[in-house]
């Protein structure tokens, strides 16, 4: 039961032979993920109370209407998170310290610092069936590759149709406290 405090705001940063387990215990946020665009959603208030589910959902549409807008990602870094451990450190090391200013604060703060991850699929994602199990797994675990962010402790899919799954990284934990 003692992982239960090791659930929310965990993420698991790529090092060099050896990953990293970073935990940030006064998150208020989650990362949002659609068309490998990446959002942070503020949820809990300033007393760290959970935001009523008006105020939630209104965020989340607004970045429903800012994801149409911008359309899919033509760097979708999540992709990035699936690759061999090594090469993602070099990566996210180039990423944070030579791109510009910008990505380290957004990498640690509002990636790393969030309490977990939401995917939301997009309505043109490959259509499957519940008959198809093979073909559903497949696409709630990875989907197209760049919606996902595998490096944090709780990833909840939801599809276009309202499926939905759990992806957990469990280096945080030996088994899971269910």
């Amino acid at each position: 039961m003692s992982q239960y405090n090791r659930l929310f705001g965990v993420s698991r940063i790529p090092g060099k032979g050896k990953d990293t387990l970073v935990q940030h215990k006064k998150s208020s946020h989650i990362l949002v993920l659609r068309s490998g665009n990446l959002y942070s959603l503020d949820v809990l208030d300033e007393n760290g109370n959970i935001e009523q589910p008006n105020i939630i959902y209104g965020r989340l549409e607004a970045i429903l209407r800012m994801d149409k807008l911008s359309g899919d990602s033509r760097t979708p870094v999540g992709a990035l998170t699936s690759i061999n451990r090594d090469d993602w450190a070099e990566i996210r090391q180039y990423l944070a310290n030579n791109v510009c200013e910008e990505n380290k604060r957004l990498l640690e703060r509002e990636v790393d610092a969030a309490l977990f991850c939401l995917c939301l699929d997009a309505s043109d994602d490959p259509m499957y069936s519940e008959e198809n199990y093979v073909s559903l797994l497949k696409h709630l675990l990875a989907g197209e590759g760049k919606n996902r962010w595998f490096d944090k402790s709780i990833t909840l899919i939801v599809s276009a149709d309202g499926k939905a799954a759990n992806n957990f990284e469990h280096s945080w934990g030996m088994v899971l406290p269910y």
